[in-house]
């Protein structure tokens, strides 16, 4: 066997394996061992509330609107991810489910956790979740033929397109809803473009192609990730849902402001504006 150089052997080989080198560092590209997993008992948990202090903008009503804090709300979490910069184009997808993880706002629940080991090291100033849906209730009063029956209106709105396991493919902006009063139940369906709250420094809405994305920036400034120094990463996003559903008034016989009235004539029936959710902000421990 000719006596070949060693450092030259291991070029060879790292060659011949696709191994490239660092211009000028002396270190190889890809490193077999970056995309393994590293178990470092340390957690980052990821859950979700409502919460007054995501309201970071005074509500300004809109003259001939009502306003209504919904008494329960789901929200469908789709995914979460980790960025490095606001503009991050290749995030690191924390979790995703299909169908979406229903996140129950009102008693708070966990969407999210993970080993810190299965991140990759470096510093995170941002988080983005996907939203499928949001469920909520709020109370109403049904109109027919004289009679006015006050109850409640479960509505189900789509935020971005999904497959549902009920109802099949949804579209974005589409929702049905269910009023029962006195043991009867009536079905409403409807389309309402989905609308969302003006751009905050903490976060930012985008409803592209279909897809309804909250970008959350770390109000500490970066989430860092070690795996020789772990730490545990708690990260509560909160949702402001406080006067989150609206509609506007329609004068129609029976009706009183401040009530959202259904009618069996559905151009007498009052017009939602607005579907739960109006903010959203994060904490991070």
């Amino acid at each position: 066997m000719h006596n070949i150089p060693v450092m030259m052997l291991l070029a060879i080989m790292m060659t011949a394996c696709g191994v490239e080198y660092g211009e000028g560092t002396g270190d190889a590209r890809l490193d077999s061992t970056a995309s393994l997993p590293t178990q470092t008992g340390y957690a980052l948990t990821v859950s979700g509330s409502s919460s007054s202090a995501a309201c970071l903008f005074d509500l300004e009503p809109v003259d001939g609107w009502s306003y209504q804090t919904p008494q329960t709300a789901t929200i469908g979490v789709a995914a979460v991810e980790l960025l490095r910069s606001v503009d991050d184009t290749n995030p690191h997808l924390l979790v995703g489910s299909a169908p979406a993880h229903a996140a129950d706002l009102v008693e708070g629940t966990t969407f999210a956790q993970v080993d810190t080991g299965s991140i990759p090291e470096g510093t995170y100033t941002h988080m983005r979740i996907k939203l499928d849906y949001v469920d909520f209730e709020v109370s109403a009063t049904g109109h027919m033929g004289g009679f006015s029956l006050p109850g409640a209106l479960d509505v189900d709105y789509v935020l971005s397109d999904h497959d549902s396991e009920a109802r099949g493919a949804q579209s974005q902006g589409e929702y049905v809803a269910k009023f029962t009063a006195a043991g009867m139940e009536v079905p409403q369906a409807g389309v309402r473009p989905v609308e969302y709250p003006p751009s905050y420094p903490e976060a930012t809405v985008a409803t592209d192609g279909g897809e309804y994305w909250v970008t959350l920036a770390v109000p500490s400034g970066a989430i860092a990730i070690s795996h020789e120094r772990p730490d545990h990463v708690d990260v509560d996003v909160q949702f402001c849902i406080d006067s989150g559903f609206a509609w506007a008034e329609n004068q129609a016989p029976g009706h009183t402001d401040g009530v959202f009235d259904l009618d069996y004539d559905p151009a007498a029936t009052e017009r939602p504006m607005s579907m739960a959710v109006r903010g959203f902000t994060m904490t991070v421990n």
